[in-house]
């Protein structure tokens, strides 16, 4: 985290608008502005990133915050990443996407709420969503072109007889599984598979609950 004047005031700020909420995993909605803070690079990029939902999703202003001295640039970000509900999601978007600031805080914002784990489960409203971010992140990048190319990867850690693996699913943007993967600390690279079974039997072949495992995947299937 970037320690100035003005970004432990947006601290501040953000820890206070925020201290009774919670996010969709039921942690505390803080943490979230925090660890995009954490990612930024400048003082402006900080205070933008603590401060991107405080004027969306709770009861300050606009001119409540410019009154605490943050400068222009921070304030037009802000106001370009506060999503107005009468403007299509991808329009505003694409908006803010000529920001350079308000980009690089909504890119991490897209990132940090497309993490799996962050949900305690990931139904069909869930996919929807992260199909929309997929195309949000498209746009911020200028990948719109290749989305059809674009996945989702989310990955859990599973514990197994003295060791830890990680598995692997990769979503299509549509939601559907291209493929799922199983690695282990001494294996150089992952393991893929085209099909669940196969995963399990060699999750089970290592000392690893293929029953947790098959539970944590049927998330996403």
């Amino acid at each position: 985290m970037l320690y100035t004047k003005l970004t432990q005031r947006a601290m501040q700020i953000c820890f206070e608008a925020h201290r009774d909420q919670v996010d969709k995993g039921g942690m505390p909605y803080v943490f979230h502005p925090f660890h995009l803070a954490e990612q930024m690079e400048t003082e402006e990029e900080t205070c933008t990133a603590l401060l991107h939902d405080v004027m969306e999703d709770t009861a300050w202003t606009y001119e409540q915050l410019a009154a605490e001295g943050f400068p222009s640039s921070v304030m037009e970000a802000l106001a370009l990443l506060t999503h107005d509900d009468n403007t299509p999601y991808l329009d505003y978007v694409e908006r803010l996407s000529g920001n350079r600031i308000a980009a690089r805080v909504k890119l991490a914002d897209l990132r940090h709420n497309s993490t799996a784990g962050r949900l305690p489960v990931i139904g069909e409203k869930e996919r929807k969503r992260m199909r929309k971010y997929l195309r949000a992140q498209a746009i911020l990048t200028r990948g719109a072109a290749d989305l059809e190319e674009m996945t989702l990867c989310l990955q859990t850690l599973l514990s197994t007889a003295g060791s830890t693996c990680r598995l692997t699913v990769i979503l299509e943007p549509d939601g559907r599984v291209r493929r799922y993967g199983l690695s282990f600390p001494a294996d150089r690279q992952e393991q893929e598979y085209r099909e669940l079974y196969p995963l399990l039997e060699d999750l089970e072949g290592q000392g690893g609950s293929a029953a947790q495992a098959a539970a944590w995947f049927s998330r996403f299937s």
